[in-house]
């Protein structure tokens, strides 16, 4: 354990104790083990953003105008109106609930947008990799 000394504005000095300080010990191949960890927590992570981002795609195209044509419709009661909250936030309310209708309900065209989107991602790596194969076999 090594002790440092830092100038503080507070005080006339402070003490920090750092542990292990200097280069490191561990193996490289523990790194790698750790990068690949890394990547494959990426991966996923970016599977949930491509699925998240498909589901505000149908809720915003599909669920949120129906919503908005129901709390526009020439029909409604006084009875059950909100007042002026309701007109002001009531856009606001439509989008949290075609959000959560979409994510709730699963509709299956998310689903073949998902699948459509991550075959067309997947091709490309492949194609990538088969590029960089042909240009270490060119060199």
């Amino acid at each position: 354990m090594n002790t440092l000394a830092i100038d503080h504005p507070a005080s006339s000095t402070a003490v920090v104790t750092a542990m292990n300080v200097g280069p490191s010990r561990q193996p490289f191949s523990d790194l790698l083990k750790v990068a690949d960890y890394a990547t494959e927590r990426t991966s996923d992570g970016a599977e949930k953003v491509v699925r998240d981002a498909v589901e505000q795609l149908v809720s915003t195209t599909f669920v949120q105008p129906i919503l908005s044509n129901l709390r526009n419709d020439p029909f409604k009661s006084y009875l059950f109106h909100g007042g002026l909250a309701e007109d002001m936030f009531g856009s606001q309310l439509d989008t949290l609930m075609s959000e959560r209708i979409t994510h709730a309900s699963r509709f299956p065209i998310v689903d073949a947008i998902y699948d459509n989107f991550m075959k067309a991602v997947n091709s490309r790596k492949v194609d990538a990799n088969d590029a960089n194969r042909n240009l270490d076999i060119q060199a």
